[in-house]
């Protein structure tokens, strides 16, 4: 039995990540800005087009997490890809997976945060997985939507084998 969780666990790590209900998600290409080659991490909405916001630093995040909506986005500039997760725990175990020691460019929007809802239980998690894998986000860089009409994001999807149900709120 303990072989076989612990086969589970690693067989999930290498998909990129992976909860202790055995659920897991994948890395995806990303949308790559043709004018920088950066990531696009989403898009501020303009009668006159879609205004991408770039991932500048060689790693990012994304937390949505309103009443309204919940996703969890990496992105990793270096392999071109991002992670896209509507499972906590997932994005969680995602990061443990990134290197060690490395510094997170945490991608959020300015007037309202994107993660009013989170739970403090959910921030203490976060502050502990960075702090265990020597991780350190900077200071949110802040996109500006003020005059625009909205935002639209990449897919955030739940990890394989889950029944695609929000998590229960902690």
């Amino acid at each position: 039995m303990r072989k076989t969780v612990l086969c589970m666990a690693v067989l999930g790590l290498l998909a990129g990540c992976a909860t202790p209900s055995g659920t897991s998600c994948t890395w995806r290409p990303a949308d790559i800005d043709p004018e920088s080659g950066r990531i696009v991490a989403m898009w501020i909405k303009h009668k006159q087009g879609d205004k991408p916001v770039l991932v500048t630093k060689a790693y990012g995040m994304l937390i949505r997490w309103t009443e309204e909506e919940r996703g969890f986005f990496l992105f990793n500039n270096k392999s071109r890809e991002y992670l896209g997760t509507t499972d906590f725990d997932a994005f969680l175990a995602s990061l443990r997976t990134l290197p060690h020691g490395i510094t997170i460019e945490w991608i959020d929007t300015c007037t309202v945060p994107r993660f009013t809802k989170m739970p403090r239980d959910a921030h203490e998690r976060l502050a502990a997985t960075l702090a265990g894998n020597s991780q350190k986000t900077e200071t949110p860089f802040y996109a500006c939507y003020c005059e625009s009409e909205g935002l639209r994001y990449l897919k955030a999807e739940p990890p394989a084998g889950d029944d695609g149900n929000p998590a229960p709120q902690p």
